[in-house]
């Protein structure tokens, strides 16, 4: 990959990461007083859920901050590549920031950090719930994908098969929790929304 292309990755990198994290930060301060999480998720799987999305998100983010910071770290894993793909890979990392930014608005208080919805809160079928059940991991799947291509690195694209692997089984276990939850208005919103991709018929 030439070295301009290179520079011009490790700066949008570096300013997605910043952007991501203000996101966070922003949505988290803002977002109004919710009650406790509910559900009757097994606790066991719970943790094991926890503790892979825990290990997902320090391989991603600590994968983007070292190409960021030192791309020839990764060097052994890069592919050479036409600068086209490094350019979608960065439309796909803008377009998960604003899908990131586009759920969290929707979800307002009913965000749960866990599986479990949060307790008295509504079903939010609105704005990217509209077609999609899990927007938010669809986000970061979105995301891995745009830094696995514009960096072009095989510890990137193997970061994003890791994402896919844990946030797929996740998506099911906070389905179950939901479903528990909501009952019968689950069952129909489930129904003609997808677990991750929408579900267009």
């Amino acid at each position: 990959m030439p070295e301009t292309t290179v520079l011009i990755v490790r700066v949008v990198l570096g300013v997605a990461v910043c952007v991501d994290f203000f996101l966070r930060w922003y949505f988290g301060r803002h977002r109004p007083r919710a009650g406790d999480p509910g559900g009757a998720t097994d606790a066991p799987k719970r943790s094991l859920s926890a503790a892979m999305m825990v290990l997902a998100g320090a391989l991603y983010y600590l994968s983007l901050l070292v190409y960021a910071v030192w791309p020839r770290a990764l060097a052994f894993a890069q592919l050479g590549v036409l600068p086209v793909v490094s350019v979608i890979g960065m439309l796909l990392l803008a377009g998960g920031l604003l899908l990131v930014a586009w759920s969290h608005r929707a979800l307002g208080a009913s965000f749960s950090g866990g599986v479990a919805p949060v307790a008295g809160q509504p079903l939010v079928t609105h704005g990217p719930y509209a077609r999609v059940r899990h927007p938010l991991y669809l986000a970061h799947v979105v995301m891995a994908a745009g830094v696995a291509l514009s960096t072009a690195n095989l510890v990137h694209a193997g970061v994003w098969v890791v994402s896919v692997a844990v946030l797929i089984p996740r998506g099911r276990m906070e389905d179950r929790a939901l479903g528990e939850a909501h009952g019968e208005a689950w069952r129909e919103y489930a129904a003609h929304t997808g677990l991750l991709w929408p579900r267009w018929r």
